[in-house]
């Protein structure tokens, strides 16, 4: 909710330079949290619980952000990132690193709140983009989590085509 990130603009991705992402303008989808931010996963997990609760048939609910890049630079979710591309993802797809870690540990942070309240409930989450590659170590997830591969023709589990492998 756009009320939440004016209160704490904090919420919002930061740049490379250290500025944060303005706070969208409603309507406006194109934007980028910092998922390792403590109270925006509550804020996130608030908002689903809030809806759940409006309906009570509502089996899940989806804390997917918004998408493409502009991932938070801030340095506790770039320590998450992964960049080294010697890997077995080589340079992921040309994007130049992993945002994998991150986005899964925000998908657990905010499906533990919600399991807490609605223990019988599924929380989704998609994987696209910088962050359809396995991360090198295994995330084990909470089990009200439901994650949905966005296929799309040059994302990472398509690389097994020798064109796409090539780009």
């Amino acid at each position: 909710k756009n009320e939440v990130l004016r209160k704490h603009p904090e919420y919002m991705a930061m740049y490379k330079t250290g500025d944060r992402q303005p706070v969208p303008k409603p309507g406006h989808r194109a934007h980028k949290y910092c998922v390792t931010n403590p109270g925006l996963i509550r804020a996130f997990a608030e908002g689903i619980i809030e809806r759940l609760g409006k309906d009570p048939k509502r089996y899940h609910a989806s804390m997917s952000p918004s998408d493409g890049g502009g991932f938070c630079r801030c340095p506790t979710c770039s320590k998450l990132y992964v960049t080294d591309d010697r890997g077995k993802w080589g340079n992921f797809a040309g994007r130049g690193e992993s945002v994998t870690p991150s986005m899964l540990q925000f998908y657990n942070g905010v499906a533990r709140i919600v399991g807490k309240k609605y223990p019988d409930r599924i929380v989704g989450g998609l994987l696209y983009h910088a962050y359809t590659y396995p991360p090198d170590e295994v995330i084990r997830m909470e089990p009200n989590v439901a994650l949905d591969i966005a296929v799309l023709d040059d994302y990472g589990y398509k690389l097994y085509k020798p064109k796409r492998a090539e780009e």
